[in-house]
């Protein structure tokens, strides 16, 4: 039987997550022929930029634009892009700062002019860029100049002058949700599956200072604002995500591009050749940065800058990788800027096995179904999973069980006020199973501190831990 004409499968496959649409696209020829189709029409970089500049040459102007001075899409609007959704917002444009001067220009010419914020003055706002003194972004982070604001017609442009390179802006984003970006020539998720999937976001842990008490106000007030999205704003990923195969979640270097990014081409630009739009060309690929994270520690990234004297552009490392890239240092000083990329390229860090007792704690939690349209804050997270596998490794050591097993089941949620798509919760029944199955053996004294680890994995309504 024939599927419907393409165009009313739309709202249909506007409403499935990245991942649903994929499994959708392999029931058959013509499923997948429909869901090819609606990405073609859905991922179109004309469409968003549409909004905020007039006619198609403007468009075009803009992308060479990007290509010539590095010039990002974050923050919003690359959100939107990614999510196939519309809301109002800005136009969010991060540019080093040794370029932000053509974006300034290009802006101007068509049409484009300063919004200066309260405290602002509009003869003032370029000069104040250069000195640091604009206002600080929501998202505190390190490598910021300054932000300038731009309006016409209505719509406003926000471009945000970066120190160094816009990635360094980026990687210091407060939550995972908005670490999406757009190039001249490609699109990049660096968390696709909470992002988009699971509709997660998972706060950075932050080594700088926040700069005032206005600031700490405004990064609160930034989760706030993707919560009444959709996202729910946690602390830890879920142990699914960050157990599961080629996880983006993986602690060490992981590298704009990489098979855990979620990628899109982007359509031809009038003007430039195939070789200029393929990915090797698009500089972003060479940024890497580490992802950190252990037991009761927020996740976090955390990179290093390498340029020299006479390179184009900054760039943002993994740590991890310039201590494998041996005499790495010696090489890059020598060596020309497109060499010394090649070399940090080439190289890749080693993978880290999950050790022990958790092994079985985490194969039994990765046999779970999954559970659809669960907030993403009742999902078993990485810490408690660690906390059961601490407890597991005590049990080990005394009563010596044959194995675990973990047992999962849904119950409505209770709450009246939530939609339909909100409406269940998880639970997760843990059975740890000994040489006599009839008998489950009571700890009265041999661990004390086994009652206190306990109260820490059912403290949260999320899932049930049968006590032993």
């Amino acid at each position: 039987m024939p599927l419907l004409p393409q165009p009313c499968h739309d709202p249909i496959l506007r409403d499935l997550s990245p991942v649903e649409r994929n499994r959708f696209s392999k029931i058959s020829k013509e499923a997948r022929q429909a869901v090819s189709s609606y990405n073609k029409r859905a991922f179109q970089i004309e469409k968003l930029l549409s909004c905020y500049l007039n006619t198609p040459h403007e468009v075009t102007e803009f992308r060479k634009l990007q290509y010539r001075t590095g010039m990002l899409i974050s923050g919003s609007s690359a959100l939107q892009f990614f999510d196939c959704s519309v809301y109002e917002s800005d136009l969010d444009l991060y540019v080093s700062f040794k370029k932000g001067l053509s974006v300034i220009e290009f802006l101007n010419s068509i049409g484009y002019f300063y919004q200066p914020s309260a405290n602002q003055d509009v003869l003032q706002t370029l000069d104040n860029s250069i000195s640091g003194q604009i206002h600080f972004l929501p998202y505190v982070g390190n490598g910021l100049k300054g932000v300038i604001d731009f309006s016409r017609d209505g719509k406003k442009i926000q471009l945000v002058i970066c120190l160094h390179c816009p990635m360094q802006i980026i990687l210091g984003f407060h939550s995972t949700c908005v670490m999406n970006f757009i190039s001249h020539s490609h699109a990049y998720s660096i968390f696709p599956r909470t992002t988009f999937h699971n509709r997660g976001s998972i706060k950075l842990a932050h080594t700088h200072k926040m700069y005032s008490r206005e600031a700490k106000a405004n990064y609160v007030k930034a989760l706030q604002k993707y919560r009444e999205r959709g996202w729910s704003v946690v602390d830890f990923p879920s142990a699914f995500d960050y157990y599961r195969e080629n996880s983006e979640f993986l602690i060490g270097t992981r590298r704009v591009g990489d098979s855990a990014c979620w990628t899109i081409p982007l359509s031809s630009i009038d003007g430039l050749t195939e070789e200029e739009m393929s990915p090797e060309a698009d500089g972003l690929r060479n940024h890497t940065w580490m992802q950190n994270g252990s037991y009761q520690q927020d996740f976090s990234l955390s990179h290093k800058l390498l340029t020299m004297p006479k390179w184009s552009s900054v760039y943002v490392q993994s740590a991890e990788l310039m201590f494998y890239a041996q005499g790495w240092e010696k090489n890059t000083a020598t060596s020309s800027e497109t060499e010394a990329i090649r070399l940090l390229r080439s190289i890749r860090a080693p993978t880290r096995k999950t050790p022990g007792p958790s092994e079985k704690i985490i194969s039994e939690i990765l046999k779970a179904p999954e559970f659809p349209n669960v907030p993403y804050e009742y999902l078993l997270s990485v810490n408690a999973v660690k906390e059961l596998s601490n407890y597991y490794s005590c049990l080990t050591a005394s009563w010596r069980p044959k194995g675990v097993r973990v047992m999962f089941a849904l119950k409505p949620s209770g709450e009246t006020n939530k939609s339909p798509r909100m409406s269940t919760t998880v639970i997760y029944s843990i059975f740890y199973i000994y040489e006599e199955d009839s008998y489950i053996p009571k700890f009265e004294g041999s661990f004390p501190e086994t009652d206190d680890i306990t109260a820490k994995v059912v403290d949260s309504e999320n899932f049930t831990l049968y006590n032993l």
